[in-house]
């Protein structure tokens, strides 16, 4: 074998492992795009018969993100409002008519009163890992009263009106339960578009009245006892059954059994169908009146 041969030789095989080695590459990245992925940790979202609701960080993130938050979807209402700098001036995301709402974009403070003290601090994501957005219910000056589930039932908490930590807008939708009654309606623009037969809490643990808010829609990672989905509530469960391990949330979630009786350990339990229905057309941040 000459000189020429043996250097062709040599030049094909460095050639070969190239192509190998490419070939390896391509199919090691499709692969790893197919790999089974780890399962996130679970987390307790709310209150209900028999356990705790459970769902992933991933899903509740995607659940929640889904087009559901006013101030992220024009389409209901909403509108995003930008600017920089603070000030008593009310955004032009709020001349729409509809429930004024802000969006977390940075981490903020939250006062027990305007000026006041520091009493929690919240950042862009939920604890269930979807969009922070909450119900505004009370303006004054270049402050903002809002309701926030770390806060407790009935208790309003104070951010300053900043721009460059948050993001305006309206939900034309709102929930107003009647506990005597058992009976959700949701609202559009002050017009009931859906009522729902719903269980409430048992004596005991009855389910608290007051005003809250919605915090986050989950579609998916649910235990099958609590049905197709939920709408967690601001509101926590104050009287909690004896023994019980689970998380204090308030929630509306599906339940494959009759509805209607006072049976739940606070949550509002309603047929697959009709949470189905109002997770697709709640939006985060809507108000929410329970009334005994």
């Amino acid at each position: 074998m000459d000189d020429r041969q043996v250097w062709m030789l040599i030049g094909g095989s460095l050639l070969l492992v190239a192509v190998i080695g490419a070939v390896g590459f391509f199919v090691g990245r499709e692969t790893d795009s197919e790999a089974e992925p780890q399962a996130p940790s679970e987390i307790t979202i709310d209150l209900g018969e028999g356990g705790s609701v459970d769902a992933t960080d991933a899903d509740a993130a995607s659940a929640s993100a889904g087009g559901r938050g006013a101030t992220e979807d024009n389409g209901g209402g909403g509108a995003a409002g930008t600017g920089s700098g603070g000030g008593s001036a009310a955004p032009s995301a709020w001349d729409s008519p509809g429930h004024e709402v802000v969006g977390v974009d940075r981490k903020v403070a939250i006062l027990d009163k305007p000026g006041g003290r520091t009493v929690r601090h919240v950042g862009r994501r939920t604890e269930f890992g979807g969009p922070r957005v909450m119900w505004v219910v009370e303006r004054r000056g270049d402050w903002l009263g809002v309701l926030a589930p770390e806060l407790g039932n009935g208790r309003i908490g104070w951010l300053r009106n900043d721009p460059r930590r948050l993001r305006f807008g309206v939900t034309p939708y709102s929930i107003d339960v009647d506990l005597s009654d058992r009976l959700v309606k949701l609202s559009r623009g002050g017009r009931v578009i859906r009522r729902v037969v719903v269980s409430v809490g048992r004596f005991g643990s009855n389910t608290p009245a007051g005003r809250f808010a919605v915090t986050d829609v989950i579609e998916r990672g649910l235990d099958p006892v609590y049905g197709c989905c939920a709408i967690a509530l601001s509101a926590r469960q104050p009287n909690l059954p004896a023994g019980w391990i689970g998380g204090d949330r308030i929630a509306i979630h599906g339940w494959a059994g009759s509805v209607g009786d006072s049976a739940s350990g606070g949550c509002l339990r309603a047929s697959n169908g009709d949470v189905r229905w109002l997770t697709r057309h709640i939006q985060l941040g809507a108000p929410v009146f329970v009334r005994a």
